[in-house]
């Protein structure tokens, strides 16, 4: 499957109401190419979504990145 055609099927999918997280299992995440395709790819999926939308799934992701990086308690304090 060629970058156009991912890019096509994305716009398929996200005009028929898939969400963003659907989009990427199916089309970007095991697509055989490399990081920067990808991140076009992800963008292109991205620019689907309403703006206050983008902001909401936005913070969420950020929220869940920093919970995964907060120091394991140690009990010693």
């Amino acid at each position: 499957m060629t970058t156009g055609t991912r890019q096509s099927r994305i716009a398929q999918m996200m005009e028929r109401g898939a969400t963003f997280d659907e989009v990427e299992a199916d089309v970007i995440h095991d697509a055989p190419c490399d990081s920067d395709e990808k991140a076009a790819l992800w963008l292109y999926a991205w620019s689907f979504m309403p703006r206050g939308r983008q902001r909401y799934q936005a913070k969420q992701r950020l929220r869940r990145l920093a919970g995964r990086n907060r120091p394991v308690p140690t009990g010693s304090d």
